[in-house]
């Protein structure tokens, strides 16, 4: 240590390869400054670059995401960035955790996307982490408001029936129809083509699905998508005087449904049935049958295209609870 013309103290150290001039006024300010640096060292945040900000990084992170995910994904991670903005211009290396969960306490009235922002927060900072831009991930063990996820329903018999008596187009007729009796997801019905129908088997074999938001023919969701659903002779009826088209369902102008053709198909629909439910309500209604009536719940699962064992059996359990529930009623009024 120095002692320079202005009279101050003058220390240079080199750690991990760097020269740092250090400078006090007194030799305990310049031996403080030292231990900083050395304390900095040994928990890594000297290494650190704090020119890297949110707003540059999140590209990168999108960049490096799109082509792993699907496009509704990708949309999700998009919408979510755009809430991280009052973010962007801080250095990721000091952004904190009560800054995330700021944010996040700014979104409490739409929780689902308080969620989403959330997942996305962590992914972020997780790969900043894996990248050694910082040190920890600020995004850990945040806190969301408590939400409770809608819960899927059968169709009551006053609906099933309304659904049946509709009077709709033959397009938007068969579109309900191969939701109700094949509980097919509304992407695959809409990606169906005549040839995956052995009317003589009565069978249809799912193959694709479409994605609306980018008009592109894709695979089922899962491995477990691709499946032979039995047809109901209901259905099979239609389809033998359906006019002949390559893909059953198209729009106004011959094309595959977009967003906005699909919005409009869904609200005719509505209107004609007067049962006011998203398509995936058919899907939960299509498993709700096949375990009323007794189908094993490994074979429901194939033909509903679960990859996951568990959300088949969260609708058949619910409809144990029910039968039990008719059972005990009945129990009572037996003696």
């Amino acid at each position: 240590m120095k002692k320079g013309k202005d009279g101050r103290y003058r220390k240079c150290v080199t750690i991990a390869g760097k020269r740092y001039d250090i400078r006090g006024k007194t030799q305990a300010e310049v031996n403080r400054k030292y231990d900083e640096l050395l304390e900095k060292k040994h928990d890594g945040s000297l290494f650190m670059d704090d020119n890297i900000y949110l707003g540059d990084y999140v590209k990168k992170f999108l960049e490096v995401k799109k082509p792993t995910v699907t496009n509704a994904t990708f949309k999700m991670y998009c919408d979510c960035v755009e809430r991280l903005k009052p973010l962007f211009d801080y250095p990721l290396c000091k952004i904190t955790h009560t800054d995330l969960q700021t944010l996040l306490n700014g979104l409490s009235d739409v929780p689902n996307t308080q969620r989403k922002v959330r997942l996305t927060m962590n992914q972020i900072f997780e790969m900043a982490v894996t990248d050694r831009v910082i040190l920890y991930n600020p995004a850990v063990k945040l806190v969301v408001t408590p939400y409770r996820k809608e819960q899927k329903r059968a169709l009551t018999e006053k609906e099933r029936q309304a659904v049946k008596n509709a009077k709709l187009s033959a397009h938007d007729r068969l579109f309900l129809d191969c939701l109700y009796y094949l509980g097919l997801r509304k992407s695959e019905a809409l990606a169906l083509k005549r040839s995956d129908f052995d009317i003589k088997e009565g069978v249809v074999t799912i193959k694709r699905s479409l994605d609306i938001k980018a008009q592109e023919i894709k695979s089922t969701k899962s491995i477990s998508g691709e499946r032979t659903i039995p047809v109901p002779l209901p259905l099979i009826n239609e389809l033998r005087t359906y006019p002949e088209f390559d893909y059953l369902f198209r729009n106004s102008n011959g094309d595959l449904h977009t967003e906005g053709s699909y919005k409009r198909l869904w609200n005719r629909i509505i209107k004609a049935t007067g049962v006011n439910l998203s398509a995936h309500y058919y899907r939960h209604n299509y498993c709700t049958v096949l375990a009323e009536n007794g189908v094993d719940i490994k074979i429901a699962q194939r033909y509903l295209g679960h990859a996951d064992f568990q959300t088949t059996m969260n609708i058949y359990a619910h409809v144990t609870d029910e039968k039990e529930s008719a059972t005990r009623q009945l129990v009572k009024n037996l003696f």
